[in-house]
C-alpha cells in the first residue's frame, strides 16, 4: 500500500512540473515534450500542435494544452497497449470502439487520439 500511495504522490506532481516547465522528471531523467497533431473537430479548421509527454514505463500521458491551466495527466489501464494490439491485429474482424464520457465532444476526441496516437 505504501508503494502505491508512493505513486499516487509523484503522479500527482507532473502535471504541475508540466505547466512550469514543459518537461517532467521520471526515475531521475527529464523528459520532454513532443508534439501531436489534433484532429480537427470541423473542416476547415486549421491543424493544431499539442504538447505531450508519454511515460510507457508508467502507462501514463501529460497533455498541454494552449490554456495551460487545463493540462490533463492520463493515467492509462495496465495492459492498454496489449488489448489495443489485439484489437487492431491484422485478419482480426473489425470492431466497433467507443469512448463514453459525460464531457464535451473535443474531451472525448483528445481521449481518443491519445488511446490510438495512429489512428488504427
Amino acid at each position: 500500500m505504501s508503494a502505491e500511495i508512493k505513486r499516487h504522490n509523484e503522479d500527482k506532481e507532473l502535471p504541475k512540473e508540466f505547466i512550469d516547465m514543459d518537461t517532467v522528471t521520471d526515475n531521475g531523467r527529464t523528459v520532454g515534450t513532443q508534439k501531436e497533431e489534433v484532429q480537427s473537430v470541423s473542416a476547415g479548421q486549421e491543424r493544431v500542435l499539442r504538447p505531450v509527454i508519454r511515460l510507457p514505463e508508467r502507462n501514463a500521458i501529460c497533455i498541454n494544452p494552449e490554456i495551460r491551466d487545463t493540462s490533463v495527466f492520463v493515467k492509462l489501464r495496465p495492459a492498454w497497449e496489449d488489448f489495443r494490439s489485439y484489437l487492431t491485429a491484422k485478419g482480426r474482424k473489425r470492431f466497433e470502439v467507443y469512448i463514453c464520457t459525460m464531457a464535451e465532444r473535443n474531451y472525448a476526441l483528445e481521449m481518443w487520439r491519445l488511446l490510438d496516437p495512429k489512428a488504427t
